[in-house]
């Protein structure tokens, strides 16, 4: 080594501990200390130095003699260690490390925060007016009860498959607990590592992480850290291929500066793909069995959402950057929080209509071929409701038999869902920045119709859009099914099938119905059909319209029954045609007949009670 360089030796120390393992402490007046001296040293004189009265001498190889005249190795005495100034005592080969003082601190380590229901309050053009929440615990929101909390060290850049041991006071148990009323956690007993806090919480296919940290200064060298092996540990900011555990930093310093609440845990994106493509069937689309058995169960596993914070680098003083006895020993990090908000709903309506009635009589004349009023037709359009509206045709009796009807239906698909998009920018910041390629899509991929018993499909008059499906192929309530054998015929189409963004409509679709009117004929005929499948590009459920603020009412596909009216908006039944005589004879003549009883039964009534009492 060369005059003016430096070498260090690293040591380690363990602490002595008592007979069940805990570390022997110190008292008031007593010191955890180390003290070493040079031992013995060889001293050669610099290469090319020369030396009076001798000269040049070789490098490393002549002897030099002492260090200096007050540094003999190995000589320091048990004598010299006395005394309130022991250490002037020392030679310039000897020196200690300043004391430990080891105690016990009677403040565990603390981590605290709440999980809250954020909102949806933001509605701007920047998302194409998506309704989102502004990723702050804003006052007036609640907390969530019941959610999962639970901590995880990071160790060698993984997460451990395990929860953390914390010390309650007795035992070693798991950092794991469920919130509270008001939604807070507070872990503590925790010792120095690197960790993550996982939130874990039910029902993940209508509700998601809210914005990640909003307002933030995420990007870039601000928010990196050393974990402890050495490694940067970057922040959140590449939204596509850093979304996993223990792939981020949680800046302990930037989250206590900003003094809102922001939310800052976010959802694992691998878990978000798992859930939407459980929610979507794996792409086969929602059937009553798999929504209503399985999805609109809260507490079904397959649906849980596994949140978490970046990796918190919990050191052993609270207080980075100096030590003093002075300092507060607590180490507490607070509102680590984390926020929950409704997903953007998904939202289909099944419209039917009559778009065309056809009646030729026995003769071939056409009677009515038509969209609209004519002449003996009274045509009332169903409006927005679910059911209405009422066609009407007079025609005498002598033309009825023999004629034939033909109605034809058309279908559309409407999306009232809310705007979405696929992309995890939007995911985890609410901001947009290929709207057209992103925005979520929903579909209704088949729909049952069940056909009157007094008028028939055929399959030439329909161009293969509508088929007979097997049983197995109907997936319907169990109530439906019991409802199943008393139509003749019940179709299918998968013609609607076109994925929709919220407020567009599909194209129409027709069907074709006719039947040959005879004396056996009821002369009405109704209609209804129901959407039995349906997809949405992020498995979002359909529910009923989407009011901001408003929890939906879930819409559950086949279980519409086909001899009520519709009570859900993917089911829709067309206008009622009626087919009746001119002024209604036979209804005249049937309403008169009881009216003469009538009046025959009031006046013998009259006469016993008056009449016959006077004789």
């Amino acid at each position: 080594m060369q005059t003016g360089e430096d070498a260090y030796i690293y040591l380690t120390f363990k602490v002595k501990t008592d007979g069940n393992g805990r570390v022997i402490l110190d008292d008031a007046n007593s010191l955890k200390y180390n003290i070493a001296e040079i031992n013995g040293y060889k001293n050669y004189y610099k290469s090319g130095t020369v030396l009076p009265n001798y000269g040049a001498v070789g490098g490393d190889s002549t002897p030099a003699g002492i260090v200096d005249e007050n540094s003999t190795p190995g000589n320091l005495k048990a004598s010299d260690l006395t005394g309130e100034k022991y250490e002037q005592n020392f030679e310039d080969d000897t020196d200690r490390a300043k004391g430990l003082n080891v105690h016990l601190n009677s403040t565990e380590r603390e981590i605290n925060g709440t999980v809250w229901e954020d909102k949806r309050t933001i509605s701007n053009s920047q998302t194409g007016n998506a309704l989102i929440g502004n990723g702050i615990y804003d006052t007036g929101e609640s907390g969530v009860e019941n959610i999962e909390v639970g901590m995880y060290e990071v160790v060698n850049g993984k997460v451990s498959d395990t929860p953390a041991k914390i010390f309650n006071g007795t035992d070693w148990v798991e950092a794991t607990l469920k919130t509270d009323s008001k939604g807070n956690y507070n872990i503590k007993g925790y010792i120095p590592g690197d960790y993550i806090i996982r939130f874990t919480y039910p029902n993940g296919n209508d509700y998601k992480s809210t914005l990640y940290q909003v307002g933030m200064a995420q990007p870039g060298t601000d928010v990196r850290q050393d974990d402890a092996q050495g490694k940067q540990v970057p922040g959140f900011e590449d939204y596509e291929k850093q979304s996993e555990s223990a792939t981020y930093g949680y800046n302990i310093a930037l989250g206590e500066t900003d003094t809102r609440r922001v939310s800052d845990a976010k959802d694992i994106w691998s878990v978000r793909q798992a859930i939407n493509d459980y929610g979507n069937n794996s792409g086969n689309g929602v059937t009553y069995n798999q929504y209503a058995k399985e999805l609109i169960n809260l507490s079904n596993p397959k649906v849980y959402m596994i949140a978490e914070t970046g990796v918190i680098r919990m050191e052993v003083e609270y207080n980075r950057e100096i030590s003093d006895s002075s300092q507060s020993t607590a180490y507490n990090i607070s509102n680590v929080d984390f926020g929950i908000v409704e997903r953007p709903k998904a939202g289909l309506k099944l419209n039917k209509k009559v778009s065309n009635l056809k009646i030729v009589l026995s003769d071939r004349r056409v009677m009515f071929d038509t969209t609209k009023s004519a002449d003996n037709l009274i045509w009332t359009e169903k409006g927005d409701a679910l059911f209405g509206g009422l066609i009407q045709v007079i025609m005498d009796e002598e033309l009825m038999y023999g004629a034939n009807i033909q109605i034809t239906y058309e279908f559309q698909a409407e999306n009232t869902g809310e705007i979405d998009y696929k992309d995890q920018k939007f995911y985890y910041t609410g901001i947009e920045d290929n709207a057209k390629a992103n925005i979520v899509k929903t579909s209704i991929d088949k729909v049952i119709d069940y056909v009157s018993n007094n008028i028939q499909f055929r399959e030439s008059d329909n161009s293969g859009i509508w088929k007979i499906p097997k049983t197995d192929e109907i997936d319907v309530s169990d109530a439906v099914k019991e409802k199943l054998s008393k139509y003749n015929t019940i179709i299918t189409t998968e013609s609607l099938k076109q994925g929709l963004e919220p407020g567009q409509t599909s194209d129409p679709v027709k069907l074709v119905l006719s039947q040959l009117i005879t004396s056996r004929d009821n002369y009405r005929y109704t209609n209804i059909a129901e959407v039995i499948t349906y997809s949405n590009d992020v498995g979002r459920r359909m529910q009923t319209s989407a009011d901001p603020g408003k929890t939906g009412t879930p819409i559950l596909p086949g279980n519409q029954d086909p001899e009520i009216d519709p009570t859900e908006q993917d089911a829709s039944e067309a206008e009622n045609i009626s087919i009746i005589p001119p002024y209604g004879k036979p209804y005249l003549y049937f309403g008169l007949g009881i009216g003469i009883v009538g009046m025959l039964i009031v006046a013998i009534i009259l006469i016993k009670t008056k009449v016959l009492k006077k004789e």
